[in-house]
């Protein structure tokens, strides 16, 4: 147990300018307190006007946007990222305190057990309490109510319009759902799911009564139409919160002893009171108490009405019909790609600095969806444009950041039209990726001039020293790239290839079942500037090519790039890291992000998940020793993507090389690659998931290429899994086990298929994906007796 409590930082979030006078007077009495905070900040909603006034005017504190989509969820999670204290206590714009509350609120915290705590709320009524409101009901107000304990006591949870948390725990468990709290008139209640996921770890919440606090109600709450709109949107909420939780059993535990004891009980007390002839005032609280249980129950009937709705809209929705499109013509890469626009992302930033300020703000009638660049943060943060050189106006900016050449993470940002600057580019980076900064020596400095680094770090950077130190022994490592009739991209990526900071020991150019010599040429001309080698296919078929490049290179360190991507310059130097890092990893993969975003198909793509489908910029290890943690036989997120992948010498022997009724060119179209990681697992090996090693993918630019690419993706899945069981029987049983996980993600909106998905995401491509999934073990068995025949 700590001896004092920890230094406390105090989010605010704000929305309305309207309620101006009220936050204001909100944090002087925080700035006024017996203990003060560290830091007040203040995260204002996706209001740029009221963002201006309170830096203007409020004096004293920190104002940021709201990082997040737009909600109350995504306030609190902004603010706490930012913190840099231990405890942060999250705070109502429209709440009373007294000069002790902090103090009192925070105090529980001094035990080590306790991972948050809340404060008793008292309703400050403009118009005084309704005498038809039950006290039972004051939450339907915001306040407090009869049945919660009256001394300091452990609860399931406690409500964030005074809340105070361990700021360790709650990032772990990744804040507030966005999206789930309130927004506009819907309401969520993302401080009891919020709470509920925090406790999991085994820590527990404490209820603090004496630290009192009073939230302003205003008129249009006192009526008895907000109060069954309230209770409505209550009963729909915690559905939805027990759908997001998984249904875990005991969620609705607190739900349930209040229906049946605390409300039963306050009916008979106030029938009671008025058959003593108290007045009519008791039997209209003891009505209330009965329409509002109902309006709780219809609005749970409704979210369960709309949940089986959903549900069935999905299963229904159909897109064309699989079996049209021929598998026999398929090419390694289904959709034509062109070569880089001047505003993509290169190795050096070039797209980002040609879109600085100076560009014309006016809206074209073209638009970019995303500019995709890096951002190196030892270096100073240039500004972003409205619109690029030619009068494309810029929607969003996807940035890799950088520390030292190390990709830390990216972020996905509005350009609005007087486009980003510096200053506020480096603070929504600081926002989004403060922890992992943190953790690397990174500390910011706002403002920052438009010439020096908005990001510091002392002494030389252990990355660098790091990969220094294994290049001077690293093994050797053969780049292998697959291809058919791509020569320009195949161009584009043999370039990117023979740039790299540590060169391969040999290129392996494969030309899948050749149609004429224009990749024969390529690889030629790129043999005068490096040591390519051009090896042919017949037979197609990605795996077929694949295993051709195995068999040519016995006994070498296998890289694989896909033609329709670009190598970062320290691609393969990462991959030797890895290697020489974990000497017991049979593969290293590592993170694919966006060449370009220049469509809004692109956008989607990433929207839908990218390569990483959520993998992320967090390196990890998989082995038998984390097969509780993630299943060898569920890739989601995936062990690796075959257009990113490195194999130890043997290990693609070990497994019996590439499926050939797998892989692009197959009726499966996909998923080989999926299949040999799990090989690997299942026969005991590791694999090293290593963001440092990047590749850029191009992806396919127009909604029918996205579509025909996700329904590979279900296909390719279980075709894959058709294979692992014609191969192996006995793992049917395992499968079935996780049949309920899989079906639960297929669904669950915060699930990792659909949890970054926006309202607007067409649901189609979700459809095709699902239907994909349906066609798999037939396509598998079609490319087998395919394969046998050729």
């Amino acid at each position: 147990m700590s001896l004092t409590p920890a230094p406390t930082t105090v989010v605010i979030p704000t929305h309305d300018t309207r309620r101006f006078a009220t936050l204001a007077a909100t944090v002087e009495a925080v700035r006024a307190q017996s203990c003060p905070p560290a830091e007040v900040i203040v995260v204002v909603d996706h209001n740029p006007a009221l963002y201006q006034r309170i830096r203007a005017e409020l004096d004293g504190v920190t104002v940021l946007e709201n990082a997040f989509a737009r909600g109350v969820s995504g306030n609190r999670n902004t603010g706490a990222r930012h913190a840099a204290t231990p405890i942060v206590v999250f705070l109502d714009d429209d709440i009373r305190v007294t000069p002790q509350w902090l103090s009192r609120l925070t105090a529980p915290l001094a035990d080590d057990s306790v991972i948050g705590a809340g404060a008793a709320i008292v309703p400050h009524w403009q118009t005084g309490r309704p005498g038809w409101l039950p006290e039972e009901f004051l939450w339907t107000a915001g306040g407090s109510y009869r049945g919660m304990p009256t001394r300091t006591a452990v609860v399931r949870n406690v409500w964030s319009a005074t809340m105070a948390v361990r700021r360790e725990v709650f990032l772990a468990v990744g804040g507030f759902r966005t999206g789930f709290g309130k927004v506009g008139d819907r309401s969520r209640p993302e401080d009891t799911e919020l709470c509920l996921r925090m406790s999991r770890g085994g820590g527990h919440w404490v209820y603090v009564p004496q630290a009192t606090v009073e939230h302003e109600v205003p008129a249009g709450r006192s009526t008895y139409r907000y109060f069954l709109t309230r209770c409505y949107n209550e009963g729909r909420g915690k559905i939805g919160m027990r759908r997001v939780l998984a249904a875990e059993a005991p969620c609705l535990d607190a739900e349930r002893g209040y229906l049946t004891r605390t409300l039963p009980r306050a009916v008979r007390r106030d029938i009671s009171r008025a058959l003593r002839g108290d007045g009519t005032v008791y039997a209209l609280r003891a009505g209330s108490i009965l329409a509002g249980v109902a309006a709780a129950g219809l609005g749970a009937a409704v979210e369960l009405l709309a949940a089986a709705s959903r549900s069935g809209h999905r299963a229904d929705h159909h897109t064309a019909d699989l079996d049209s499109a021929d598998p026999h013509s398929a090419d390694l890469h289904s959709a034509d790609l062109h070569s880089a626009e001047l505003h993509s992302a290169d190795p050096d930033g070039v797209g980002l600095r040609d879109a600085v300020a100076g560009a014309s703000p006016q809206a074209p009638e073209e638009h970019l969806p995303a500019l995709v660049a890096d951002v190196e943060l030892t270096e100073p943060l240039p500004a972003i444009a409205a619109a690029t050189p030619d009068g494309r106006r810029i929607e969003r900016a996807w940035l890799l950041i950088r520390v030292c050449t190390e990709p830390v993470g990216s972020v996905l940002l509005p350009v609005g039209p007087q486009g980003l600057s510096s200053a506020d580019l480096a603070q929504a980076v600081w926002t989004e990726l403060g922890d992992e900064l943190r953790r690397r020596g990174v500390r910011a400095r706002f403002p920052a001039g438009a010439d020096e680094p908005a990001f510091t770090r002392d002494g030389p950077s252990p990355y660098l020293l790091r990969r220094a130190e294994v290049l001077r022994d690293a093994p050797p490592i053969t780049v292998v790239i697959c291809t058919r009739e791509h020569p320009t991209e195949l161009a584009r990526c043999l370039e990117s290839v023979l740039d790299q900071h540590h060169p391969a020991s040999r290129v392996l150019v494969v030309d899948n079942a050749p149609r004429g010599d224009a990749t024969r040429e390529v690889a030629a001309r790129a043999a005068t500037r490096g040591p390519v080698e051009y090896l042919p296919a017949p037979r197609p078929g990605l795996s077929h090519a694949r295993n051709v490049a195995v068999a040519a290179a016995p006994g070498e360190y296998l890289a694989w790039i896909d033609d329709d991507e670009v190598a970062d310059p320290y691609w393969v130097a990462e991959l030797a890291r890895a290697f020489v890092d974990h000497p017991d990893a049979d593969v290293v993969s590592g993170v694919i992000v966006p060449g370009e975003l220049t469509t809004d198909a692109q956008l989607l793509f990433e929207e839908f998940g990218g390569h990483s489908k959520g993998r992320g910029f967090t390196p990890a290890v998989f082995a038998p020793a984390t097969a509780h943690r993630q299943s060898p036989l569920y890739p989601l997120p995936p062990f690796g993507t075959g257009g990113n992948m490195a194999f130890r010498p043997g290990v693609i022997e070990r497994i019996g090389g590439f499926d050939t009724a797998l892989g692009a060119g197959s009726p499966a179209m996909g998923s080989e690659d999926t299949l040999a990681f799990t090989q690997v697992l299942l026969g005991g090996g590791t694999i090293v998931y290593h963001p440092g090693a990047l590749v850029r993918h191009y992806h396919r630019r127009d909604l029918a290429g996205l579509r025909r690419q996700l329904v590979g993706y279900g296909t390719g899945l279980t075709a894959a899994y058709t294979s692992l069981l014609h191969r192996e029987p006995a793992l049917l049983l395992p499968l079935l086990r996780l049949a309920p996980t899989a079906l639960r993600d297929l669904r669950r909106p915060d699930g990792p298929r659909l949890a970054g998905l926006g309202e607007d995401f067409p649901r189609d491509l979700l459809t095709a994906n699902r239907r994909g999934m349906l066609h798999g073990p037939r396509a598998y068995l079609r490319g087998r007796r395919m394969a046998r025949s050729t």
